[in-house]
């Protein structure tokens, strides 16, 4: 008796290049990870914000489907821990939809700055309540003028 299993490797961590970042935000490290597929010159970057709840950067496992899939399409992606969730210090209770916009800015403007993605597209790819911090940062964004 045999069986096969089919499409498990799509629940593995994405052995693509893979870099641990951190930033500060109200005096927490957020710990964040950027995943960039190989053999890809210049690609885009879905900066995943996450809905509500105690999220890591994996969704525990949840987005590692969707992360390789869009690995394997030449898409970055690139997502945090919430505040006091995984490595990232901090309360995500604490925060208002104000300050996860606000961090979700704080992430687009320090992957603007890198080096390394100075050519790339970098957009938000979001869940659940991601529409009213995208509204905040589509006016933030708006107002500078980017």
């Amino acid at each position: 008796m045999g069986f096969a299993i089919w499409g498990l490797s799509n629940f593995e961590k994405p052995k693509q290049n893979v870099s641990l970042h951190n930033i500060i935000f109200n005096n927490d490290t957020i710990t964040e990870t950027l995943m960039l597929p190989n053999k890809c010159d210049n690609p885009a970057v879905a900066v995943f914000v996450h809905g509500d709840g105690p999220q890591n950067r994996w969704l525990s496992g949840g987005y590692r489907p969707l992360i390789n899939s869009l690995l394997s399409d030449c898409i970055g992606v690139f997502s945090w821990d919430k505040p006091g969730v995984g490595n990232s210090g901090g309360n995500w209770l604490k925060q208002t939809m104000d300050d996860r916009a606000i961090l979700a800015n704080a992430v687009l403007v320090y992957l603007s700055a890198l080096t390394e993605l100075s050519n790339n597209r970098i957009g938000y790819l979001g869940f659940s309540q991601t529409n009213r911090v995208g509204n905040y940062v589509a006016c933030a964004i708006s107002l500078r003028g980017n």
